[in-house]
């Protein structure tokens, strides 16, 4: 009976393996009319994880019209062009999931997807073992309130960067060398820390360290999980020491939650929604969240801002037209930062997009995932399950969008809203559209753009205003973005 019975479980298991064989290149013959840049199967990954963003040039410039596929870390990925940029931004969110919405839905049994759609950061950043899942209320109260208290944040935002400044640049007699990523990182962790959850966390040395451990951890950890069979990564996650030490960050956090009674800040107006909908808030759920927003607040606004001050480093011709800018704004406003009178810095709005524009975080962007069968007019069919985005990063680069596009032009923007004036707000930094895809496209563009941007101006007008910059003896050009 026993040996019946092994050898029924043993069938079973070669049953279930020879079944996820045949759906395995079921799937891969869905994608035969997207053609593959690169190699397949694992070496086709280390490829990628080398040389993505020339992959993802040689597939916009070799099929620029075309839809083309790449062997990513987290599988598949499928690349749209700009032609399909209108298609793209008509979709529904019951054809896509993303970033913003999460759909439950049968896909696919493949290893790289599941049975209930999540949030697809969540999948990036391997959410099941690092902890991060991002949040239907976080992203509402991102959209609404943050959003709604950007102008009665300004006063407070100038404070902790002054504050912060102080700390990590102090003012020094002479041309002093340093790297900006770790002063930049520190600096902008007070100023959000400030607007998440008050000035008192803000100032605990200790707990700012955590946090930031904490997303360097979660990023690191990520990438090493990516590295891994889906099917090893449970075992993997007790191997890789980033993910190791993910545990007690988040614990720790969670015992030095404040007890604040309804301060006005993000954390405040968080629960407050999640009291709305009847769903209770702990503490431990409060420094969850907490930590994901860390992930893109400080990732996102350190990288966006150290890069900006890269290009002025490489380009100091420009401090002088963006301190004047500024100083004169100051002087208009009584002296003071307003939501009227960063509206008023052009020329440092142009230098920003400019520079996002040369060194783009993300090559491709609006990670979608078809939670329907898509069909483009182009006969494109992606079936269900299919991860695809759009190429922010060669977008921004094609000579068709903008002139001369391997040259740094910082006042390149500013003079088209200026040839333009009916349509200026279309080349604001903020701004989205089929030229201008760093944020994201459609209705599920990065929902924090606002905040970051006005966190970014605020502390580039006040180091430009404090510091003149440039790059170290023999150091010609500025470091290329990841």
């Amino acid at each position: 009976m026993a040996v019946e019975l092994r050898i029924l479980c043993g069938g079973a298991i070669l049953l279930s393996y020879a079944l996820y064989l045949w759906l395995f290149q079921q799937h891969k013959r869905s994608f035969k009319k997207v053609p593959l840049i690169g190699l397949d199967g694992q070496a086709g990954k280390a490829q990628y994880n080398k040389n993505a963003i020339s992959l993802v040039g040689e597939g916009y410039s070799k099929l620029n019209g075309s839809f083309f596929m790449l062997n990513s870390l987290d599988g598949y990925i499928c690349v749209a062009s700009a032609s399909h940029l209108k298609e793209f931004k008509a979709l529904r969110d019951d054809q896509v999931a993303s970033d913003i919405n999460s759909k439950k839905v049968r896909t696919s049994i493949l290893p790289s997807y599941d049975f209930v759609k999540k949030l697809r950061i969540s999948e990036i950043m391997m959410g099941k073992y690092t902890g991060v899942q991002k949040s239907k209320v976080g992203i509402k109260t991102i959209k609404v309130n943050l959003t709604q208290n950007l102008e009665k944040m300004i006063p407070t935002t100038v404070d902790e960067i002054n504050y912060a400044l102080g700390k990590e640049l102090p003012p020094c007699k002479d041309w002093t060398s340093l790297n900006l990523v770790i002063p930049m990182l520190n600096t902008v962790a007070v100023v959000n820390a400030d607007t998440l959850v008050g000035s008192e966390v803000a100032h605990d040395e200790e707990w700012l360290q955590l946090w930031i451990k904490y997303v360097i951890a979660v990023s690191e950890g990520a990438q090493q999980l990516r590295l891994w069979n889906p099917w090893l990564r449970p075992i993997a996650q007790y191997v890789i020491p980033q993910v190791r030490k993910l545990s007690p960050f988040r614990s720790s956090e969670a015992a030095k939650q404040p007890g604040h009674t309804k301060p006005n800040d993000f954390m405040q107006w968080y629960a407050d929604n999640l009291a709305a909908e009847g769903t209770t808030n702990t503490p431990a759920d409060q420094a969850k969240v907490h930590m994901i927003m860390g992930l893109a607040s400080i990732r996102i606004v350190s990288m966006i801002t150290t890069l900006a001050l890269t290009d002025l480093a490489t380009h100091p011709e420009c401090i002088a037209p963006l301190r004047q800018e500024i100083d004169e704004m100051l002087a208009n406003e009584g002296g003071t930062f307003t939501k009227q009178g960063l509206l008023k810095l052009l020329k440092l709005d142009s230098f920003m997009k400019e520079s996002q524009r040369m060194s783009p975080l993300h090559w491709v962007s609006s990670h979608r995932e078809a939670i329907q069968p898509i069909t483009f007019t182009d006969g494109t069919c992606l079936p269900i399950g299919t991860h695809f985005g759009i190429p922010a990063g060669n977008v921004g680069m094609d000579p068709a969008k903008y002139p001369n596009p391997t040259t740094f032009h910082p006042w390149r923007f500013h003079n088209l809203a200026q040839q333009n004036p009916l349509a200026a707000t279309q080349y604001q930094f903020v701004n989205v559209d089929e030229t201008s895809l760093h944020w994201g496209y459609g209705r599920h563009a990065c929902p924090g753009r606002f905040f970051a941007s006005q966190s970014i101006k605020l502390l580039l007008s006040l180091m430009i205003k404090r510091y003149d910059i440039r790059l170290p003896d023999g150091v010609q050009e500025s470091v290329e973005s990841e």
